[in-house]
């Protein structure tokens, strides 16, 4: 048996889900101080059952081995260590090859134990390590300080170390639980003696109680004899009455005869008016015959009269529609005729335009003819100015000399022109080159910002899922934990019902001798009690209990041999006394009359075996169980209070009249018991699947939550990243825009000089080409 895995998650340290593999051999944990080297000892401790935080190392309570968080990570809400243990030699006490043991806590301060996934005990975990060297007191885990101390121990504490690694442990605390469930079991005996104390003391009344039952009985026989006289009477008073209505039965038929003759005749005469009436109503249809005839014909007329009145009005429309339509014609007719006018008054003044226009083109002309007069006149003045430009050209020469030597001042200016012009497009292209590097780094700005802001949101996004899924956890967290206390209470609700059971409890001293007598073997033929044998509809427990009432711990037994022996083995052991009920003695009777309402046999509300049916009968074949105490004095009334009538809620009527009543304990009978055992043993299936479906949901979410944990952290990551990136581009977009920005200034100087050179050149140059800029005497000085 070796360790084989540990893995931790939210424990000290660690709160990323960690798995370590530990290999065969030796495995050594190696880190520099503070780096949680311990907190791997300190893991396999604490999963292993220790409860002292004292032991854990620096935490003051058990709530601070949970991670606490940091100024980037939030704390965690549990703890939790998982450690796997090879278990190939079955040395420990389980049926698989590897024992998976896990502990988790909350910081509400819940613990879970788990042994291969199913929830245990601390307990269990501690029983499991016995004689192992691994439980929290084994001699297995040596922390720091432990050897001083096992050193510096006293004798009685080395002495519990060499138990343990001899293997003494393990029946040491055997001895002390058996010790312990010794002194309950003296603590129980010692509360049955008083008991059975107490119910000695009721003997006597007890006693007293018998005899004035057997009175009862000699009384109620006494009682029923007094009843057959009365019936008797009743009977004879009967039949004289039987006689005195055949009498009147007799004479009523004689007037029943005379009664069905006056009825023939007076059908007779009837028959004869019902003709008379059929003639009438012959009459009266033929009648009514002419009438709808002259009906029909009226109506056929006052139709024809409708539809001639329709169309003389339809006829008189017409003639004023056409009368109207006669007098909008002769209103066209006029419209037409000024329309015609108008147009007459258009065309007149459209002439009288023309003839202006015409008088217009004629001035017009005329003046044409004035301005080609005048061009004449401006050519024999070109003549005179060509003259006047020869007289020139001789003062153009003279100014071309003189511009000669400005031409080698023009040539050095035109070398620095070009210069500065190759400096120019230098300038510019460098412009040109840094703006393409500029828009390339506020692409990547501009990438870089986009990735922080999607980071951003992947970041809230997974914290709002991972606060839902949180939220969904500990709701599953809680709902799990409510369906195992729920699932515990009932489990330990028919843990206690079912000791009642195997204890007979509710029976008396006498009947559970018998029943053990008859399990040791000491006795045979015994059956059982009678509330072992029969099974009752659900809702009538507490009618059956109460119309059984003490018959309930009566014994059945398979005959009359074991019967004796048994009333003989009470009397030898002074157990006291029973009631046997013999299968082949035991004679049943069953309620025969007639039941109305609600009210049913009781011996019809139980089930049990054929062979009992004698059994039933005797018991409950004469009691009638009703609803309610009303119905049960109407029906008691009825049977003449006969017969014993018990209600759903224990209420009695007893033969003869009597009332027992009160307020009754319930789930506290045999019966009752049994139901709710079933009850209890269906509500935990039900309770276990609730569990079980709790239990796998906590665990999905759970999973999810720390899924969601670990994508938050590497979004953080990434988001670190992405910052960073985003700070070095906008760095770099900067330093490219201030050089762009420094090279354009050098360019826009290198510019101007251009231009003033070019300024001073064409200054200059309008000298050496006089002859193609004219001849103004002003511009030459």
């Amino acid at each position: 048996m070796r360790l084989k895995e540990l893995e931790i998650q939210g424990f000290k340290s660690f709160p990323d889900r960690t798995r370590l593999a530990i290999g065969t051999g030796i495995t050594g944990v190696v880190g520099p101080n503070g780096s949680g080297k311990s907190n791997i000892s300190d893991a396999i401790r604490w999963v292993l059952g220790e409860m002292s935080a004292k032991q854990l190392r620096g935490a003051g309570k058990m709530e601070n081995v949970i991670f606490g968080g940091t100024q980037t990570r939030g704390a965690m809400g549990y703890a939790a260590v998982t450690l796997t243990i090879d278990n190939a030699d079955r040395g420990l006490a389980v049926d698989a090859d590897e024992v998976t043991i896990g502990r988790r806590y909350y910081r509400s301060g819940e613990s879970e134990y788990s042994i291969n996934g199913q929830s245990v005990r601390l307990r269990d975990v501690y029983e499991l390590l016995l004689d192992t060297g691994l439980g929290r007191d084994g001699y297995a885990i040596v922390g720091q300080g432990r050897i001083a101390e096992i050193v510096a121990a006293r004798s009685d504490e080395r002495r519990e170390i060499f138990e343990e690694a001899s293997g003494i442990a393990k029946y040491r605390y055997r001895k002390t639980e058996a010790e312990r469930r010794l002194a309950r079991a003296e603590e129980n005996l010692a509360r049955l003696r008083d008991i059975l104390g107490e119910l000695e003391s009721r003997v006597g009344p007890l006693e007293r109680d018998s005899k004035k039952a057997e009175q009862f009985l000699q009384m109620a026989g006494e009682r029923k004899s007094l009843e057959v006289t009365l019936w008797v009477d009743a009977i004879r008073r009967a039949q004289g009455s039987v006689r005195d209505q055949i009498r009147r039965y007799e004479a009523a038929e004689a007037d029943y005869a005379r009664l069905n003759k006056e009825l023939a005749q007076a059908d007779a005469e009837g028959e004869a008016l019902r003709a008379e009436a059929q003639q009438l109503m012959l009459t009266v249809e033929q009648a009514n015959g002419d009438i709808r005839t002259a009906t029909e014909e009226n109506a056929v007329a006052d139709s024809r009269l409708a539809v001639l009145q329709s169309e003389d009005e339809y006829s008189r429309r017409q003639i004023a529609e056409n009368e109207a339509e006669l007098a909008r014609a002769g209103q066209g007719r006029q419209s037409i005729e000024a329309e015609a006018d108008a147009h007459r008054e258009a065309i007149a003044a459209l002439q009288k335009a023309l003839e202006t226009r015409e008088g217009q083109l004629a001035a017009l002309r005329a003046e044409l003819a004035e301005l080609e007069q005048k061009a004449l006149q401006s050519a024999d003045e070109r003549e005179i100015a060509g003259t006047a430009a020869a007289r020139w050209q001789d003062a153009a020469t003279a100014a071309k000399v003189r511009l000669a030597g400005l031409d080698s001042a023009a040539a050095a200016a035109d070398d620095r022109l070009r210069e500065l012009d190759a400096a120019v497009q230098a300038a510019g292209a460098e412009v040109e080159a840094l703006q393409k590097s500029g828009q390339a780094a506020a692409e990547a700005l501009r990438a870089a910002e986009a990735e922080v802001q999607k980071n951003d949101n992947i970041k809230a996004g997974l914290a709002l899922k991972l606060q839902s899924r949180k939220a969904k956890a500990d709701a599953a967290a809680a709902a799990q934990a409510a369906a195992e206390r729920e699932y515990a209470a009932a489990e330990q609700r028919s843990r206690l019902l079912q000791d009642l059971e195997r204890s007979l409890d509710g029976y008396q001293q006498s009947v559970k001798a018998v029943m053990k007598a008859a399990g040791a073997h000491r006795l045979r033929g015994i059956i059982g009690p009678v509330g072992d044998i029969l099974t009752v509809q659900k809702g009538y427990e507490v009618a059956i209990e109460t119309a059984l009432g003490f018959a309930v711990q009566n014994i059945v037994v398979e005959n009359e041999a074991a019967a004796r022996a048994a009333i003989q083995f009470l009397k030898a052991e002074r157990a006291g006394r029973a009631t046997f009920l013999p299968l082949d003695t035991v004679q049943g009777g069953r309620f025969s009359g007639r039941l109305t309402g609600t009210a049913e046999l009781a011996a019809d509300l139980v089930t049990a075996e054929p062979k009992y049916r004698h059994i039933v009968e005797n018991l409950l074949g004469r009691i009638i169980v009703v609803d309610d105490l009303a119905e049960a004095s109407a029906v008691a009334k009825s049977l003449g209070y006969r017969n014993r009538i018990v209600t759903l809620d224990g209420q009695v009527i007893n033969a003869g009249g009597s009332f027992t009543g009160g307020s009754t304990a319930r789930s506290v009978g045999v019966f009752s018991r049994k139901q709710e055992l079933e009850e209890l043993a269906a509500r935990l299936q039900k309770l276990g699947q609730a569990r079980a479906a709790a239990q796998k949901e906590a665990a999905a979410l759970a999973a999810e939550v720390d899924n969601l944990a670990a994508q938050a952290a590497g979004a953080e990551s990434e988001g670190v990243s992405a910052a960073a990136a985003q700070l070095r581009a906008a760095m770099e977009h900067d330093r490219l825009q201030a050089a762009a920005e420094a090279v354009r200034r050098n360019a826009a100087a290198l510019a101007d000089e251009r231009e003033a050179l070019r300024a001073q050149r064409m200054n200059r140059r309008p000298l050496g080409n006089i002859e193609h800029l004219g001849l103004n005497k002003g511009f030459i000085d």
